[in-house]
């Protein structure tokens, strides 16, 4: 593999700076922001229910003593012994 300044078949062009221009035809309108608000109002309110039945479980979870863990825990069936 050649290495060096003739590893490449094409000569370097120095990029210029020039004015930047805003571009008409990618401007949002405020009917484009209401177009999609639907769409927004779907996913804000699944976010917000996910988050709300996270911390319903996380405060039922914290209310718990580790008695009440340990109990359920040893309720369940024994594990038969091997003959």
């Amino acid at each position: 593999m050649a290495h060096g300044p003739d590893a490449l078949a094409c000569s370097a062009v120095p990029a210029l700076p020039a004015s930047l221009e805003p571009n008409a035809a990618c401007r949002r309108s405020a009917g484009d922001c209401l177009k999609s608000a639907p769409t927004m109002v779907w996913l804000w309110a699944v976010l917000d229910v996910a988050v709300a039945g996270l911390l319903v479980l996380t405060v039922r979870l914290l209310k718990k003593t580790p008695e009440q863990t340990v109990v359920a825990t040893l309720s369940s069936p024994p594990i038969p012994e091997a003959l």
